[in-house]
């Protein structure tokens, strides 16, 4: 596997490149990657094997647009269910379209899973439209990284860290072990000795550091810490409270941070479902503000990282590497972004009872 980087890059591989690996006409190779009849299944099979090979994506727009890229920048996101992506790529939009570009997403997540084969094929359909940019929302896969780099598409990793060896490329985002540090502190505050942490899978960079966060803190506070994990939907996050709910109760925990919505989602329908109350039972602690947090009852206690300022600042950080390109033909040396989040403290956390377990 290549390293990838944020700077200049060889040329993107072409048919040519194919034609001069098998020895084989570029008409040959034209014609076996359309599929098109003429060519026996044996030579088509080492053709594509060849352009898979060599990160060559057929791009059906080529012909039309002349080798110059589109005003669209993709945004490749990891759960469409999850209101924040809605949210993210909104805000994203609202700045691209200040400067004649726009946004479109793409979603990484098949029946409630991340899926590797769904995010490769979502890169090459991104590639095909030729897209000015890309906006990650997770950490992608060395192969879908390295194949963007190879056709010089901007990244711009929002809300998630780049993955390991590719540090340099952009990130806008918040720090999420010193937000999930406070939240460890507040409820420590309040006199709770036992908590659980509702994580997702470890695939998304976030999980760590918002993890770490509390976990650091509130062992140092004298806090019992267990991590439960669950898929990254409400309904996996309710099976997992719900059997937690059937342990005995004085192991309940008297405190759940679930670290993004669709977690908490799911965590407020067990408990319901349950008749647990809150706070009097459990004190409950969200990732992520929502319209209807304040609306429910009781309105929910969250860590507001500002969606719309994270979306905006990607947003810009994009136009920002597209113009650099532009002129300089590079994209190094653009600044990493961290925003401040805040703890907004409602009704769904208090002091856990002497009644209640501990």
């Amino acid at each position: 596997m290549e390293s990838v980087g944020s700077g200049a890059v060889a040329q993107p591989p072409t048919i040519r490149d194919i034609s001069a690996a098998t020895g084989l006409s570029t008409y040959s190779v034209s014609q076996a990657l359309a599929g098109k009849p003429g060519v026996g299944e044996a030579t088509r099979s080492r053709v594509l094997t060849v352009a898979a090979e060599l990160g060559y994506v057929r791009n059906n727009l080529a012909a039309n647009l002349q080798g110059s890229t589109s005003r669209t920048v993709g945004v490749l996101t990891a759960s469409g269910r999850n209101q924040y992506y809605a949210l993210l790529v909104q805000a994203v939009d609202a700045i691209l379209q200040r400067d004649g570009f726009h946004a479109v997403s793409n979603d990484a997540m098949r029946a409630g899973t991340y899926s590797a084969e769904t995010e490769r094929l979502g890169v090459e359909e991104l590639l095909q439209q030729r897209v000015a940019a890309v906006v990650a929302t997770y950490s992608l896969a060395p192969e879908s990284l390295a194949l963007l780099t190879r056709w010089h598409v901007p990244v711009v990793f929002a809300d998630s860290l780049p993955p390991l060896g590719a540090e340099s490329y952009p990130f806008v985002g918040v720090d999420n072990f010193a937000a999930s540090a406070e939240v460890a502190a507040y409820l420590a505050d309040l006199g709770h000795r036992d908590s659980v942490v509702l994580a997702y899978p470890r695939e998304w960079s976030t999980r760590a550091p918002r993890q770490q966060g509390f976990s650091e803190t509130a062992r140092q506070r004298g806090m019992r810490v267990r991590v439960l994990e669950a898929e990254n939907s409400a309904e996996s996050a309710e099976h997992t409270i719900d059997a937690l709910l059937h342990s005995p109760r004085s192991t309940w925990p008297t405190a759940i941070y679930a670290i993004n919505t669709v977690l908490l989602q799911g965590t407020l329908k067990a408990l319901r479902r349950a008749r647990i109350t809150i706070p009097q039972t459990v004190s409950v602690v969200g990732f992520d503000d929502f319209e209807w947090a304040d609306l429910i009852q009781p309105p929910i206690t969250v860590v507001d990282q500002h969606i719309d300022e994270i979306g905006a600042a990607a947003g810009r950080t994009v136009l920002q590497l597209i113009h650099r390109r532009a002129a300089r033909g590079d994209d190094s040396d653009v600044p990493h972004v961290l925003l401040p989040t805040d703890l907004v403290i409602r009704d769904s956390c208090a002091s856990p009872r002497a009644s209640e377990p501990v």
